[in-house]
């Protein structure tokens, strides 16, 4: 952008402020404590820059909205990005732009309009024209306690440049002064001087800033060796350390030495149960454990073999199940032998069922000629008179006959509670067990919770047999709107199963508006002429309207907004019921399409376009996908996980669908969104005013 314009903006609330890294502006307070209190921050999506408070949360930070220092009445103020200036002025980049975020990958963006803005408070004088590269080394290191950050950030970037060893002895006594206000300052000179070493960071791992430990600890790792004394304190720091952001960074290093060596470290920052609730910690454990899950497997296990180990917080929340997981989703024989091993040490019920639901989850997709030794001594043990809901999915998962027994009575029983019944239902579908093919159709009925019927129809997608439409159609008339749309859209994924109900259409059987947009949709995806011209006789064009029609409702839609403002708590029920299944906003929802908080919701041209016309931008992390089965079935949705085994669907019902890989014949992207057109048609004007009152809400 050509930032050709410059305005200048004297703020009598406005006292200056410093700038780290990432050009976030710290208001108010002094160094050391930059990183608390408030700080300044562009944000192009409200067209204001705003004052935030920044408080500790465990190793990193959060962060809360507090008012805003500066607010545009222009649409298109748009500040991307802000600088600190060294008199203690704040320089935005205004991106000046009527669209907020460019999701459209064309290049077609105006780059002539781009201003600076520059806040400074009342009083400020004008700086003297200067370079910083004319002063010594000697007068840079001086800088490194300057209260404007801007000449801190300045000078260590020289000090960088030049490499200026005769610096290295001053900034390794400022270290060591315990008045020193910004020790942190000069540790990253004399990093990028060249003059710390392990002998010094060995020092530094008792300095009193935890800051200084944690960039010590990072420096450390940063080297190509390290001695097995460095090693010894990193244990011993695992161990002892009082600082959530000191053993992060512990953590964060554990890829960096040798399997025992970081077993013997996460050992220690595995029990420190004060991480448990960290927002990065025990998933930083898992990922440097997992690395070595296979590599090193008897001496990972052999942490479990004190039974105290599987109480810890971390242990028991985040790693016993995944670590389970990891073993069964690659059952090579040393993995498998492992497994056994876990599931032997697991002390009590609660930790063997962690242990059990982590294989179970592994075993998804997968299918096996001889069921491996391993798994069968594991099942002989779980599959008892009584199994737990683990341990049945676990030997579903197997495809033990006994278990598929148990399994289809669970799940037939209205005593049976209805969220077990669904897990049982899913997993009866997954693995296609022909016992279970006539009760999961039967399990579609009145009498039937919803939840379960639905489980029902996902489950009837693995299967090809008549007797599944001709239940359907027994009991269709009688089902709730809902099923009833499930149902058809259950039929519509097989050619066969899609002309018999349109056959029945045209006979007038079946009411014409029994189908709703998403079986049709689907219907359209077969490759059938003699399909396509029937769905196009009762039905019109499914496919995607013309640009003067989609015009035209656009048009409509921007009229009604116009009229009068909705009511954002209904606005806020709408959203419920129709969007969130897709997107979240303010926390609620889920993220099958774009996360909406985020989006540009102010600018209302913006919003009415891509809810009318969803096919105008698919942005490629949201583009949809076909699935082609051996069996002829078509479905549609996102592309959640590829893998050999198994391939995992998540449709626009937000619903989850897992195909063995085998029994997958094509796999190809689709042109349309899986957001359908015409969602707002069912709308009445108030409702479409309600539904974009809360859309287009603050936060």
């Amino acid at each position: 952008y050509a930032f050709g314009f410059f305005h200048h903006i004297p703020h009598p609330n406005f006292k200056g402020g410093h700038v780290t890294a990432g050009g976030v502006v710290y208001h108010g307070g002094s160094y050391p404590s930059q990183y608390t209190g408030q700080y300044i921050g562009a944000n192009l999506l409200s067209n204001s820059v705003q004052v935030h408070s920044l408080e500790p949360n465990g190793s990193t930070f959060k962060n809360e909205y507090t008012h805003d220092l500066l607010n545009a009445n222009d649409p298109w103020f748009r500040p991307v990005d802000c600088a600190l200036g060294p008199d203690g002025s704040v320089f935005i980049a205004d991106w000046h732009d009527k669209r907020a975020t460019h999701v459209d990958p064309k290049d077609d963006w105006d780059r002539s309009n781009g201003r600076i803005v520059k806040i400074e408070a009342d009083g400020t004088e004008p700086v003297a024209l200067f370079d910083l590269r004319e002063k010594s080394s000697a007068e840079l290191v001086e800088m490194l306690n300057h209260p404007n950050h801007w000449y801190r950030r300045k000078s260590n970037r020289l000090l960088a440049e030049r490499k200026d060893e005769t610096v290295i002895p001053g900034l390794r006594s400022a270290l060591e002064d315990p008045s020193n206000e910004s020790p942190l300052e000069e540790l990253w000179a004399l990093y990028v001087s060249g003059g710390f070493n392990e002998e010094i960071g060995l020092n530094l791992l008792d300095h009193s800033n935890e800051y200084i430990r944690a960039w010590t600890v990072r420096f450390l790792g940063d080297e190509r060796e390290r001695s097995s004394e460095v090693v010894e304190r990193l244990i011993h720091l695992a161990e002892i350390e009082p600082s959530g952001v000191v053993r992060s960074q512990v953590a964060s290093n554990c890829k960096r030495v040798t399997g025992e060596q970081m077993l013997s470290i996460l050992k220690n920052l595995l029990e420190r149960n004060e991480d448990a609730e960290d927002p990065f910690i025990p998933l930083l454990l898992w990922w440097a454990l997992e690395d070595k899950a296979a590599s090193h497997s008897t001496d990972v296990v052999t942490l479990f073999s004190e039974p105290g180990f599987w109480d810890e917080p971390i242990v028991e929340g985040t790693i016993v199940e995944r670590l389970a997981r990891r073993y069964t989703a690659d059952p090579t024989d040393s993995n498998l032998k492992a497994a056994e091993s876990l599931f032997s040490l697991a002390p009590d019920d609660e930790s063997r069922s962690l242990v059990i639901a982590g294989f179970a989850k592994g075993l998804q997709g997968q299918s096996f000629e001889k069921m491996p030794q391993p798994l069968a001594a594991i099942l002989l043990k779980v599959l008892d008179e009584n199994p737990t809901r683990e341990s049945l999915v676990f030997a579903l998962r197997l495809k033990h006959p006994r278990a598929i027994d148990i399994a289809i009575e669970k799940a037939s029983s209205s005593n049976t509670e209805s969220s077990e019944r669904v897990e049982l239902i899913e997993t009866l579908g997954e693995i296609s067990s022909r016992d279970a093919l006539l009760p999961l159709t039967e399990l579609i009925g009145i009498e039937v919770p919803a939840s379960v019927q639905e489980a029902s129809l996902r489950a009837l997608e693995n299967y090809s047999d008549p007797a599944i439409p001709k239940h359907l159609y027994s009991v269709m008339d009688h089902v709730s709107e809902n099923i009833r749309s499930r149902s058809i859209n259950l039929l519509a994924g097989k050619e066969e199963w899609t002309l018999e109900f349109l056959a029945k259409v045209d006979q007038e059987e079946i009411p014409k508006d029994y189908a709703t947009l998403t079986p049709l949709r689907r219907m359209t995806l077969h490759r059938n002429e003699d399909l396509l011209a029937l769905v196009e006789n009762h039905y019109g064009n499914i496919g995607q309207e013309s640009q003067g029609l989609l015009k035209g409702r656009i048009r409509g839609v921007t009229s009604i907004l116009g009229l009068k403002e909705g009511d954002p708590e209904k606005g806020h029920e709408l959203f419920t019921n129709v969007c969130a299944k897709c997107h979240k906003l303010f926390g609620e929802g889920n993220e099958i399409g774009p996360e909406l908080t985020s989006m540009d919701r102010k600018n209302k041209e913006w919003m009415i376009a891509n809810t009318v016309d969803p096919n105008s931008i698919i942005r490629p992390e949201y583009q949809s996908h076909v699935i082609e089965t051996a069996d002829g079935a078509i479905l549609t949705g996102m592309l959640a996980q590829s893998t050999e085994d198994a391939v995992t669907l998540i449709t626009g019902e937000n619903e989850t669908l897992t195909f063995p890989r085998d029994e997958v014949e094509e796999i190809y992207e689709s042109n349309l969104s899986l957001m359908p057109e015409g969602l707002l048609d069912p709308m009445e004007p108030d409702q479409v005013q309600d539904l974009f009152a809360y859309l287009m809400k603050e936060e």
